[in-house]
């Protein structure tokens, strides 16, 4: 079973212990992959992992050629979700790729790509803990809020929630 939907979509990213917040309103295409799993594809409009928005290679505000280029993006988000784990990753062109993978009660891996460099010094693992995934809606989803850790080994990095209303 395999369908899918344009929808509009508000997809927001927030630090409770930093000074992060992304949002962006815009249409998505849903898949729905069966009754329990979706698919999300959304055009990534500043290239950069929300939760390394403090890093240098990251742009503060988006520039004109930025908002200009968001109309024709040469990237993609892809959100794979259900009510039990989420994977997130960047497709396409950009200085930092990145895939994050959750599951509620466990540690997953965040991994980063920094496309300038080749072979290992251009990528870094972090992990995540997962304190909650919680996926809204009867047969279709409304809202999908993941609320996680970012970690070292040795400290957290941060809190973060991502949070995503789907349209109807």
């Amino acid at each position: 079973m395999l369908s899918y939907y344009r929808k509009p979509v508000s997809f927001s990213f927030l630090s409770t212990n930093l000074p992060i917040l992304k949002s962006v309103e815009a249409t998505a295409t849903l898949y729905q992959k069966d009754q329990e799993r979706f698919h999300l594809l959304l055009n990534d409009p500043l290239g950069c992992p929300p939760d390394l928005a403090m890093a240098p290679a990251c742009p503060k505000t988006p520039t004109q050629k930025q908002i200009s280029n968001s109309q024709n993006p040469k990237r993609l988000l892809w959100l794979e979700f259900s009510a039990h784990r989420a994977i997130l990753t960047t497709q396409g062109d950009g200085d930092i790729g990145y895939r994050h993978y959750w599951q509620t009660g466990v540690t997953g891996i965040s991994r980063y790509w920094l496309h300038r460099y080749r072979g290992d010094s251009g990528s870094f693992r972090l992990q995540n803990y997962a304190r909650g995934i919680t996926l809204t809606g009867q047969k279709f989803p409304e809202s999908l809020r993941i609320d996680y850790e970012l970690r070292t080994p040795q400290m957290m990095l941060g809190h973060f929630v991502i949070h995503l209303e789907i349209h109807h």
